[in-house]
C-alpha cells in the first residue's frame, strides 16, 4: 500500500475517534478554523440557523413551477445508465441557459443568505438530474452501487448541496437518509462506525432524517459534515442535485453566470478539496483575506 493511503487511513480513524467525522485531518483543522475566524452565524433566517445546527434544512423554496416548465423528466437529448441503477436527465441544450436564469433567479435570495452566513462569495456550480433504481441490497451488502452506505463527503465545509425531489418521495422511494450534527456521535457509538464498508447497521434508526417530500421541495445540508447515504427504493426515486461552493473567487470579476452548471465545472470544485495541511492553510488564508466583514 502506498504511503499516502496509509498516512489517509491514519488520518481517518483519528478522525472519527476524536472529532466524529470521516474526515481527513487538514480538514478538520480547516473547518474549525473557518467556523473561528469566518462564518457568521448571527441574526440569520430559520434555514440558515437550521444549517448550521442541524447540518440540513428543509428549505421554504419550491420548485414546482420550474420543473413543470421545462418538462425535466421528459424533455431529455440523452439517457445512460450506470450499473443499471441510475439514469441521468438531460436538457436540450438550447434550454439549458434559459433553465440556469430561471434557477438562478430562485436561487438568489438563498445564495445571499448564505453568503451573510459563510462570509464569502457563494457560487452554483453544478446541477445533475438523475433517477436511482432499486437493487437487491440485501443480498448485495457489500455492494455499493450508489454512496448507499453512510459516509462523509471528502471536501471542506464550503462544499454543499441542495436535493430537489423531482417526484413525492415517500419512505418507499429510497429517499436520502441523514444524521444530523447533534447527533453524530450518537450514530457512531450506536453503529460502532469505523468507516462506511464497517459499520452495524442495527442501529437506533430515530437517529436518521429522511428527505421525504412533495415533487419540488427541497433541502439543503452539508455532505462534509452530516454522515448520509442513498436511501434504496422499492422502485426508483428522481433528483435534482444542485452543487453549491462559498469559494474564495472576486465577486465583482466573476459571478454565477459566467458558471455553466451542465460542465463539470472541477476546478471550481477542487478549491473545496485542498491536499494537505498545508494547501488547506492555504486556502483558509485566502478565504480570510477576502471575507466580507
Amino acid at each position: 500500500m502506498k504511503l499516502y493511503k496509509i498516512l489517509l487511513k491514519v488520518s481517518l480513524y483519528l478522525s472519527i475517534k476524536f472529532f466524529n467525522l470521516r474526515l481527513p485531518l487538514p480538514y478538520v483543522l480547516y473547518n474549525f478554523l473557518y467556523k473561528k475566524f469566518i462564518l457568521r452565524i448571527q441574526n440569520k433566517n430559520e434555514d440558515i440557523l437550521n444549517f448550521e445546527k442541524y447540518g440540513f434544512s428543509k428549505l421554504n423554496i419550491d420548485f414546482l413551477d420550474l420543473i413543470e416548465k421545462y418538462d425535466l423528466k421528459k424533455r431529455k437529448v440523452v439517457q445512460k445508465k450506470i450499473n443499471n441503477h441510475r439514469t441521468y436527465f438531460f436538457l436540450d441544450k438550447k434550454y439549458e441557459k434559459l433553465f440556469q436564469n430561471d434557477l438562478l433567479k430562485i436561487l438568489n435570495p438563498l445564495i445571499k443568505d448564505l453568503e451573510d452566513y459563510f462570509n464569502i462569495p457563494v457560487y452554483l456550480i453544478s446541477y445533475r438530474a438523475f433517477r436511482i433504481e432499486h437493487f437487491n441490497y440485501m443480498d448485495n451488502k457489500d455492494l455499493e452501487i450508489y454512496a448507499n452506505k453512510f459516509h462523509n463527503d471528502g471536501y471542506v465545509m464550503n462544499y454543499f448541496k441542495i436535493f430537489v425531489n423531482l417526484e413525492d418521495i415517500s419512505h418507499d422511494d429510497g429517499p436520502l437518509h441523514l444524521i444530523s450534527k447533534m447527533n453524530t456521535k450518537r450514530f457512531i457509538t450506536a453503529s460502532n462506525y469505523k468507516n462506511r464498508d464497517n459499520y452495524n447497521e442495527k442501529f437506533d434508526k430515530e437517529l436518521i432524517f429522511k428527505n421525504t417530500g412533495k415533487k419540488g421541495s427541497s433541502l439543503i445540508f452539508s455532505p462534509s459534515l452530516c454522515f448520509h447515504k442513498a436511501g434504496v427504493p422499492n422502485d426508483h426515486r428522481d433528483t435534482i442535485q444542485l452543487v453549491l461552493a462559498a469559494l474564495p473567487k472576486d465577486k465583482k470579476k466573476f459571478c454565477n453566470n459566467d458558471i455553466n452548471i451542465f460542465d463539470d465545472n472541477h476546478e471550481l470544485i477542487s478549491l473545496t478539496k485542498p491536499y494537505g495541511f498545508i494547501n488547506s492553510i492555504k486556502l483558509f488564508i485566502k478565504n480570510f483575506a477576502i471575507k466580507y466583514i
